[in-house]
């Protein structure tokens, strides 16, 4: 008889994986030749099928067998990954055949064995084959000449032999089963701490082919040799091994390697597979564990027990974590602490922590959900009296479709809930059923557990006025020019921690038109919610002159009770305008130029009445340039402008010109007022004389030297005149005389 050994792990496979999570074994495994079906509690099922290819012989190529649990081969715990009970996990026997290929002879690869397909009832993600016994050895396989046997098969794989030989041929060997992942998007990834595995992404089989068939002990052994050769140089294959992916099938190609053990007294170089009494062949112990998901809230939550979620593509958020990574089928989270923060959880925030409730306000949560392939619910609990269990009153849910990204989940905290921290129980399962209750286990989805704190409703809220982008409560507040435009803005903030509602902004001094909000604004604040506002006015006309005006926010608690308010001033004040006049007196020089005149004087006076006043002070004062003054610091008002002295041999004005400085510094001569004389450009004054004959460069010697110049010029042209008359007479005098020698 062949002997089946078949086990996972040998020593130089790299440990790259974590320690697997997997904590849910099987309860129980029923089995025929050709299919298997593990239970899981939460009624997850894995249905295990071989299609069976036919060896040479007619005999089938693999079949599954009753057997007994891992330890039975010799496995221990600290091969498995963590949370496996070798002595008690229940597991199912796959046996393949030699006589797939070849003759008796053959050494070395066969496929074709058949096929293992594992099929869940709902997809699960990176589930844990765990093997014991990979890879085995025959001592002795024979061809029957007779009926007397050659070599007996004996319990614990070994063999007598008999002494009447009457040319009966024997072999010796070793085979060893390799499955092959068929199945796109799954692959094996090794576990630390098994043995004799050789293992690509696709790929499993033995390391060492000459193995024994026990994961603790190498056979044959001397007695089982009886002084033939035949040695196995490792243990068998034993351990774990992950298969990444989520998935609901998965579909393994069977074949098995073949080696003959050396040929040495009397061991003859074949094997016979005809007789299904001796033939080589190899069995494995199989079983499967599944990865699962649990709360972190205090286990008071968990009584009898916990919510336990199997792993497949559906998520609360976009991750997932494995828990009680060293308990298998666990009653309680081994992560249950009074933090909540020792499981990785991604749906609300930091994870740790929900936005806190108030009492007596809805509470909505916006859950984002990942791998929805299938419909399903999400179902929420708060405690909201604090009894260290969720009730069923705590509970809402909500429905989602294939393909949902998220669902809405509300609940109404009553006004009499306990005020403190708590907790927060989230559930999803593609079954309804599974999240009726916080507590027990699901065959797909998540649990996630959260602190909440319940607290009073604290309506609030503050209005902040900005006047030029300054936040000016006090005077003087900013300085701004008389007369521009103050840019005022309004930041009303929600700083309780329930909504407001028509919520209103009104000024003291700016019309409600005037005042617009930026953006949309639709009378509500949320918690923590900004609303701005702007407006716009004129600053006072005159200089040093407080504008103040007063910003009122109020809006109603979406919880109840009176409306709260808030004020905010904003100052400014305008600066003081002090102008520069500059006057200058101007005339017309020889060249027909404009220019400034010496020996001039002016005064400026008050207005009263509509009337010159008195001289202001400090009055003008003579410029350094000739025929120029200037008065500094002249704040806005009305003034005259007085000649008091002109230049010689010019007139004063007949009377002072009324000018106007405004309130932003601009000067102009005043409305009904005309005199070309006296005109302005930005702040200055220009007085021209005009007088009848050509006046002196500025700076002269005045008119008598031009009047007696003058004089002589006339003189001039008058006899210039006469000699032109008198040369035309004579001209005409002597035309007539040719005239009339011509004629005689």
């Amino acid at each position: 008889m062949a002997l089946i050994g078949v086990i996972l792990l040998a020593g130089g496979l790299p440990t790259t994986q974590e320690p697997a999570e997997a904590v849910e074994d099987a309860v129980s495994v029923t089995r025929t030749a050709t299919t298997s079906t593990m239970n899981y509690r939460g009624g997850v099922t894995a249905t295990l099928s071989l299609t069976q290819a036919t060896t040479q012989y007619g005999s089938a190529g693999v079949q599954f067998l009753a057997t007994t649990p891992h330890s039975a081969y010799g496995a221990t715990s600290a091969m498995f990954a963590p949370g496996l009970d070798p002595a008690t996990t229940p597991t199912v026997g796959l046996e393949a055949y030699a006589g797939m290929c070849g003759t008796l002879n053959f050494t070395g690869f066969c496929p074709g064995n058949g096929t293992l397909t594992v099929t869940f009832n709902r997809a699960v993600t990176d589930p844990i084959l765990d093997i014991s016994g990979l890879g085995g050895y025959a001592q002795c396989a024979e061809v029957r000449n007779t009926s007397e046997t050659y070599c007996n098969i004996i319990s614990g794989n070994g063999l007598t032999v008999g002494t009447n030989a009457d040319g009966d041929k024997t072999a010796a060997g070793w085979i060893d089963i390799q499955l092959d992942i068929t199945t796109p998007g799954v692959t094996f990834s090794p576990i630390a701490g098994a043995q004799n595995f050789s293992m690509t992404a696709t790929s499993l089989t033995t390391a060492v082919k000459s193995s024994s068939s026990r994961c603790d002990t190498i056979l044959p052994d001397a007695a089982e040799l009886g002084g033939r050769t035949m040695t196995s140089t490792s243990l068998a294959g034993c351990g774990s091994v992950a298969l990444k992916g989520t998935f609901q099938a998965v579909t393994f190609s069977i074949g098995t390697h073949i080696q003959r053990a050396p040929v040495a007294d009397g061991w003859a170089s074949g094997y016979n597979t005809a007789d299904l009494g001796t033939r080589l062949a190899d069995l494995f112990r199989l079983s499967i564990r599944l990865h699962e998901d649990m709360g972190d809230a205090p286990s008071s939550y968990d009584a009898a027990q916990a919510a336990v979620h199997v792993q497949g593509p559906l998520h609360l958020g976009a991750g997932i974590t494995s828990d009680a990574d060293a308990t298998a089928k666990p009653t309680l989270s081994p992560k249950s602490s009074a933090t909540a923060s020792l499981d990785t959880d991604d749906a609300i925030g930091d994870g740790v922590r929900a936005p806190s409730a108030i009492r007596g306000m809805p509470y909505s949560l916006t859950i984002p959900l990942t791998g929805t392939t299938l419909p399903g619910t999400v179902a929420g609990w708060i405690d909201v009296n604090r009894n260290g269990i969720f009730d069923a009153t705590e509970r809402v849910q909500a429905v989602f479709i294939a393909g949902a990204t998220s669902v809405n989940l509300t609940w109404t905290v009553p006004g009499a809930a306990v005020v403190g921290d708590t907790y927060l129980r989230l559930r999803t399962a593609f079954t309804a059923s599974e999240v009726v209750d916080p507590r027990g286990i699901a065959q797909s989805g998540e649990a996630e557990d959260y602190i909440l704190t319940v607290a009073a409703a604290t309506p609030g809220i503050e209005v902040v006025k900005l006047v030029n982008g300054n936040d000016a409560n006090t005077a003087p507040g900013v300085l701004v020019d008389a007369g521009s435009t103050l840019s005022f803005e309004f930041r009303v903030t929600n700083t309780g921690n329930v909504p407001l509602t028509a919520v209103q902004l009104t000024d003291n001094v700016i019309a409600a038109a005037g005042i617009v909000p930026v953006g949309i604004w639709d009378g509500t604040l949320d918690p923590g919610e900004v609303a701005v506002f702007t407006a716009t006015r004129a600053a006072p006309t005159t200089g040093s002159t407080l504008h103040t005006n007063t910003a009122t926010a109020s809006g109603q608690p979406a919880s109840g009770g009176a409306r709260i308010t808030d004020t905010d001033p904003a100052n400014a004040t305008t600066r003081e305008i002090l102008v520069s006049i500059l006057i200058e007196k101007i005339g017309e020089d020889t060249n027909g130029d404009w220019v400034r005149m010496d020996g001039s004087g002016f005064r400026l006076l008050t207005d009263v009445a509509g009337a010159p006043g008195v001289a202001v002070v400090p009055g003008l004062v003579a410029g350094a340039e000739i025929g120029t003054f200037t008065a500094a610091g002249v704040r806005p008002g009305t003034y005259w402008l007085e000649e008091t002295k002109a230049p010689e041999g010019f007139a004063l004005l007949a009377e002072p010109v009324k000018v106007v400085v405004s309130s932003t510094g601009v000067l102009s001569i005043a409305a009904g007022q005309s005199s070309p004389q006296v005109t302005v450009a930005a702040n200055t004054i220009s007085v021209r004389d005009v007088p009848a004959f050509v006046l002196p460069a500025a700076g002269g010697p005045g008119s008598l030297g031009f009047t007696l110049a003058g004089s002589v010029l006339i003189g001039l042209a008058l006899m210039g005149a006469l000699l032109l008359e008198a040369r035309r007479v004579r001209r005409g005098r002597l035309a007539e005389k040719r005239v009339a020698a011509q004629g005689g």
